[in-house]
């Protein structure tokens, strides 16, 4: 029998030990804390995470306990909407958990194959070729064919495998409770419960968990509600800190101040909101015959209002499973975050070939210079269906009658299976960003998961105009002058600098000189003669390659253009490495 061990009795780590446990795993799920408690707030979850509880066998229990969460529109603190409220397809609706209710769901899904142990302390982790992966606390080790690392944001497991990983603050902090049905105000009908405002650097949102008078889908109905400011979290005890937060949202849209006046300060729970950078670089760690994966907040701790913590946790526990049902281990260890080479067609149609469904995630045009294998990609989108996830930031502007971008303009109209995403603070000149779909996707579909919710601060008018500008920009003629400006002054640099990039559209050009000190030292040379160039080391290039990232501009001029050019001439072409250096003897001959 295949054995597992879970660490962390959260939310993801009991899915992950149900799910294992029901397809014949025998587990161990080790707790820190002395008891496994849930906080006595809810959850919303949308629908890709009540999806993936439907996929981990539990859709029947979370039916009996979720309120569907319809759509409340979003407001200014002034009350004026940012969003209306919409009507939204039951398919499409979110839903809110009393989290003690789930935390019982997720209990009762665990069967007897699981073996709960609490007071666990994991202090060591192994994970090396040729041992099983184990886990220990100092007294007692812990073996198994598969580790899963659900020991949240603050995991040890993840600080031994993904050390380059620091936890951060957010900047902000949250407050949550339920207001319980016999203690909840009676609210006249033009004030709803559900809806967000938001203002800035604070944003309030409240929800219904079942209907007054009666259990309602949730056994522990009232009303739920979420407050997040910018700042520290509160040293004060729970009744200063619901004083604070009424004087706080004072004045904001009913009926925040309503619930805030009717809630106990013993029912309010604190929490510092933090996230991870950088991400790790991996997520899953091959160990001998099995191996060690991050999940949930171990793996992707993120900001709540971006209301996919728990969502993702699941959706890891529902991968994870997907793939022990498809392959053996080690190998379902290695695709639970498969890294393709770098435009590896062959390594990606294996993967097609391999798995039921496969996402390419990549850049359309590289950072350091190239473009993605758009023809070969497609044809394994043709052949497989595989779903292509392109980011297309360093093209936009740059390529296309409109500044469309590379990927964009080679397909024209996407298909169903293409989503290209982009910055906006690069050719385009702005800040923000842009999502391309395809015309097929329900306009309802970006109302309800792109609106202003989706922002971690208040939208900025002013970039909002400078966006119409660009934008009224890239309609007319001017933008066909400055990509012609930009093609004759790539043209010139080319033509005395050598790079692999030479002769592309892109303005990106690498220039490795192969020493981080000697990249720095250029760098800093160039900038006090009035140009920079941001030296790339490890692990933005690989090792061997450090050197400098020059980026061309169209409204860069003649003059500036020979003297910056004759700079890198002097000081970095006789540095060069690899392909650059046999461009720079081939010239010489």
């Amino acid at each position: 029998m295949r054995s597992a061990v879970v660490v962390g009795a959260g939310l993801g780590g009991m899915a992950a030990a149900g799910v294992l446990a029901r397809s014949g795993w025998q587990v161990t799920l080790l707790e820190r804390a002395d008891r496994v408690r849930p906080e006595a707030t809810a959850v919303v979850l949308w629908p890709n995470g009540v999806r993936a509880l439907r996929a981990l066998g539990l859709g029947d229990g979370l039916d009996a306990i979720a309120t569907p969460l319809p759509d409340g529109g979003v407001r200014r603190p002034d009350g004026h909407w940012l969003v209306q409220a919409r009507s939204t397809p039951a398919e499409r609706m979110p839903v809110v958990v009393h989290r003690e209710d789930l935390h019982d769901a997720l209990i009762a899904g665990l069967g007897d194959r699981v073996e709960l142990r609490t007071g666990v302390t994991v202090r060591t982790v192994r994970a090396a070729s040729g041992a099983r992966p184990a886990v220990g606390d100092g007294r007692h080790t812990y073996e198994a064919d598969l580790v899963v690392a659900a020991d949240g944001t603050d995991s040890e497991i993840r600080r031994h495998l993904a050390p380059e990983t620091a936890v951060v603050s957010s900047g902000c902090a949250a407050w949550r409770a339920v207001i319980p049905w016999y203690q909840a105000p009676q609210l006249p009908d033009d004030q709803p419960v559900h809806g967000e405002t938001l203002g800035a650097g604070y944003r309030f949102l409240a929800a219904s968990l079942g209907e007054r008078g009666t259990a309602g889908a949730s056994r522990r109905g009232g009303v739920y509600w979420v407050a997040t400011a910018a700042g520290a979290p509160r040293p004060e005890p729970p009744e200063i800190q619901l004083a604070l937060l009424k004087r706080w949202f004072a004045g904001w849209p009913a009926p925040i101040g309503t619930l805030l006046e009717a809630t106990d300060p013993e029912d309010v729970v604190q929490q510092e909101i933090r996230e991870l950078r950088p991400l790790p670089r991996a997520y899953g760690f091959p160990s001998g015959p099995g191996g060690v994966v991050l999940l949930g907040d171990a793996a992707h701790a993120m900001p709540p209002h971006l209301g996919q913590g728990a969502c993702l946790a699941f959706e890891d526990a529902a991968t994870l499973a997907g793939l022990l049902r498809e392959s053996r281990l080690p190998d379902a260890v290695t695709a639970y975050d498969v890294v393709a080479p770098h435009n590896d067609i062959d390594f990606v149609e294996d993967a097609c070939k391999k798995y039921g469904r496969v996402a390419y995630v990549a850049d359309g045009a590289y950072s350091m210079g190239g473009l993605a294998d758009l023809d070969g990609l497609l044809y394994l989108q043709d052949r497989y269906g595989l779903f292509l996830w392109m980011d297309d930031s360093h093209a936009i502007s740059v390529m296309g009658d409109r500044g469309e971008g590379y990927i964009r303009s080679k397909m024209g109209e996407l298909n169903d299976l293409t989503l290209i995403t982009g910055s906006l603070e690069k050719g385009f000149g702005c800040s923000g960003g842009v999502v391309m779909l395809p015309a097929s996707v329900d306009p309802a579909l970006v109302n309800t998961f792109a609106g202003p919710m989706c922002w971690s601060q208040t939208p900025s008018v002013a970039n909002m105009g400078s966006v119409l500008a660009s934008a009224r920009l890239h309609a007319g003629p001017e933008l066909h002058h400055l990509q012609s400006r930009l093609r004759a002054n790539l043209d010139y640099f080319d033509s005395r600098v050598p790079s692999e990039s030479a002769g592309s559209i892109l303005p990106v050009r690498a220039l490795p000189v192969g020493d981080r000190n000697l990249a720095v030292d250029l760098s800093r040379r160039l900038l006090d003669e009035g140009f920079y160039c941001a030296p790339v080391y490890f692990p933005v290039t690989s090792r061997g390659r450090e050197g400098l990232r020059v980026m061309i501009r169209a409204n860069l001029g003649d003059e500036n253009l020979r003297r910056f050019v004759d700079l890198l001439v002097e000081w970095v072409v006789p540095h060069l490495r690899g392909a650059d250096a046999a461009a720079v003897t081939g010239s010489a001959r």
